[in-house]
């Protein structure tokens, strides 16, 4: 039975302790899996010594050999520790936190994309009413406006204001709406892609809590947020500084610490989980704990049945 406990409690210690590391390194399984198994191999030949050296090590608490042990062991069991008590910390208190954080910044991609498609449209409108406007003041005679025409953000070409008349106004403004409008959702177009490729990938590692994927989707989310705002903020400085509706977005910075063990565990206050973790190491050194030491008896306490020689 004691071995079973001792299995339970490093197959247990090592899946949780894998998660702990994994979260904190962002999705990086190789580099969480070799670690923690390592660790636990390390920690299982380790007690077979504790062991083995019972009986020096029960009669001689300070001795070399006393000390080396329960050292190395303190030295693996801090980092598990960590591990261990981040993974339960991440799956039992900040698991709805990190979903609904996520759900926010996937809604984000798509909000952000619309917000600069209703800019594009309030801009786009501005500009052709005052391009019709203006072009009406150069056919009945304002000629004055013609360098203004054929200047950004309107760029009219000269043989477009020698063949203007009064019927085909209307028609030059509505090229111009298209070209723009075109040209203005250019990045947007993109951004799209990128975000509907993103959702395809990654749109349901989070509420699926697909925990080898979710620390690395979460950092790529977070990414492509900032990529595209300054994406779309760049384009829009660059073309549409001439109009008064300029691009903005708040979209969510929220943190979810998945990645910082120590500012997820002040946040949380988790301390009943520390219980849990000692638990942990408890069933790890079951075998040591009950292991008779060598030299001692257990004393027959049971009745004795009659015997000897009648002389």
């Amino acid at each position: 039975m004691k071995n079973i406990l001792q299995g339970i409690g490093i197959v247990f210690t090592l899946i949780a302790s894998f998660l702990g590391l994994m979260y904190t390194l962002k999705g990086d399984v190789l580099i969480s899996s070799l670690v923690s198994l390592v660790i636990i191999v390390i920690e299982y030949f380790l007690i077979e010594k504790f062991i083995q050296s019972k009986s020096e090590i029960t009669k001689n608490k300070f001795s070399a050999l006393s000390i080396v042990l329960w050292s190395v062991y303190t030295l693996l069991a801090i980092p598990i520790s960590i591990f261990l008590l981040h993974a339960l910390n991440v799956e039992i208190n900040a698991k709805s936190e990190i979903q609904r954080v996520a759900n926010a910044k996937i809604n984000d991609l798509t909000s952000m994309s619309t917000a600069y498609r209703t800019t594009v449209d309030k801009n786009v409108t501005t500009l052709s009413i005052q391009l019709d406007n203006k072009l009406t003041q150069y056919v009945v005679g304002n000629y004055k406006l013609g360098s203004e025409l054929k200047s950004s953000p309107y760029n009219i070409s000269e043989n477009e204001l020698d063949l203007l008349n009064k019927t085909n106004v209307g028609t030059l403004v509505s090229t111009f709406t298209q070209a723009k409008s075109i040209k203005l959702l250019l990045p947007v177009d993109s951004i799209d892609t990128k975000n509907r490729n993103f959702i395809a990938r990654y749109g349901g590692v989070f509420d699926g809590w697909s925990r080898l994927h979710l620390n690395y989707a979460f950092y790529e989310l977070d990414n492509l947020l900032v990529n595209n705002y300054q994406s779309l903020v760049n384009f829009d400085s660059q073309n549409m500084s001439f109009v008064p509706n300029r691009f903005t977005y708040t979209y969510s910075v929220e943190e979810t610490y998945m990645d910082k063990p120590f500012e997820l565990f002040n946040k949380h206050k988790p301390y009943y989980l520390i219980l849990v973790v000692l638990l942990f190491h408890l069933l790890i050194l079951l075998p040591y704990f009950i292991e008779p030491e060598s030299g001692k008896y257990i004393k027959d306490k049971g009745p004795r049945k009659g015997g000897g020689l009648k002389i």
